[in-house]
């Protein structure tokens, strides 16, 4: 198949042939291999010198990432129905699923990746259902009993539609849809997985327009309210539990008003720091030693700009000056027009860490899947 024939069948939502076996979230599939180009683009940051990134893949108006030690998820608003991989250890890129959405009515979407264990989908591994603690006011699972086989779970959302992709990427089921109060290929929807429990382990949906928020029962999809900001939120994240006084709370970024917010589980909201643009967040819950491929790539960038997926390994996310990035300490924020990555610590503290485009859109860290035994001990050790 030439590569004419190639793009005019994924436009016409019909996957190549010849692909090789992969192995995707731990199991065998088959998909076709689309290579795109591999290279590296330089940064420029105000604190230096931060590395320059690895580019895993381009496509156009990236703008959703997330990641685990087998794959690296990447969507874009210009054929947003396909969701493309990077795949270790091969560093091969192609199709991992399609989504049943017309490309003209294609908006931004939001990828994130949640656990699924013999307790069932929406809780971590590692924990059961019960028993119960109460944090905040609200009854959240006790992280207590170890569950086995844990496999991750991609879930997605575009245009108000939440979807749960599984068997590797061919079997796409609607979850729930949440109202979208604009019509317009504009950002929509922020995603995040709650791994550590303060919000029941549920799905967490930010709508940009005037800042709803949505708690999803992955299991069951049953859909709560949460609260509304008032004003544009942007992709959140949960804090680790150790994060200073926001330890555990929904950590979301306020575009608008330039600002990162942390929630706690009975809605009350604190101003964490300050960045310029903010489109979304994120923070690193694995252990030393635990990354993407051969590389170790930990931190990835949607460059919405340049369509760049962008990466970064451990030793380079902690490198820098005026002092290493002790990143399991920090969060991390993507903005746009220039504003670039930043990390920021629970006390407010700002330090650029990279800005070399127009908008980054997204940012994910690799999403950290403990593995569990069957006499009930959780092992944290990398696999």
């Amino acid at each position: 198949m030439s590569d004419g024939e190639e793009r005019r069948n994924m436009r016409k939502g019909i996957r190549g042939v010849g692909g090789r076996l992969v192995a995707p979230l731990g199991a065998i599939a088959i998909f076709a291999i689309l290579v795109f180009g591999i290279g590296s683009t330089a940064a420029t940051p105000v604190y230096g010198p931060a590395p320059p990134p690895t580019v895993l893949l381009t496509i156009p108006e990236l703008d959703a990432v997330a990641a685990n030690t087998s794959y690296v998820f990447a969507q874009g608003v210009e054929n947003c129905q396909y969701i493309y991989a990077v795949v270790a250890p091969f560093d091969s890129v192609g199709i991992y699923s399609t989504l049943p959405v017309a490309p003209y009515t294609c908006t931004e979407g939001s990828l994130a990746i949640a656990l699924q264990t013999n307790c069932g989908i929406g809780v971590s591994a590692g924990v059961r259902e019960a028993p119960v603690k109460s944090v905040d006011g609200r009854q959240v699972a006790d992280t207590t009993t170890c569950c086995s086989c844990a496999t991750d779970v991609l879930y997605d959302i575009v245009g108000g539609v939440l979807y749960r992709i599984t068997d590797w990427g061919l079997n796409v089921t609607v979850v729930t849809t949440i109202p979208v109060w604009h019509y317009s290929a504009a950002e929509d929807f922020g995603l995040t997985y709650d791994q550590v429990g303060n919000f029941s382990h549920d799905l967490i949906v930010t709508q940009s327009n005037n800042g709803m928020i949505y708690l999803v029962n992955a299991t069951t999809g049953a859909t709560t309210w949460f609260m509304n900001l008032g004003t544009y939120a942007s992709g959140p994240s949960v804090a680790p539990m150790g994060w200073g006084p926001y330890g555990g709370d929904l950590i979301v970024a306020e575009k608008n008003k330039g600002q990162i917010v942390a929630i706690t589980p009975g809605g009350v909201v604190s101003t964490v720091a300050y960045w310029p643009i903010s489109n979304a967040v994120a923070f690193d819950n694995a252990p030393s030693g635990y990354g993407f491929g051969p590389g170790n790539y930990v931190l990835f960038v949607a460059n919405y700009t340049s369509g760049a997926l962008e990466a970064w390994n451990s030793t380079q996310v902690q490198s820098g000056t005026p002092s290493p990035y002790a990143f399991t300490q920090l969060g991390w924020v993507a903005g746009g027009r220039n504003a670039g990555v930043a990390s920021f610590s629970s006390s407010g503290t700002t330090s650029i860490y990279a800005s070399n485009t127009l908008k980054l859109s997204a940012i994910a860290f690799v999403t950290f899947t403990p593995s569990c035994c069957s006499s009930g001990s959780c092992s944290t050790a990398p696999p």
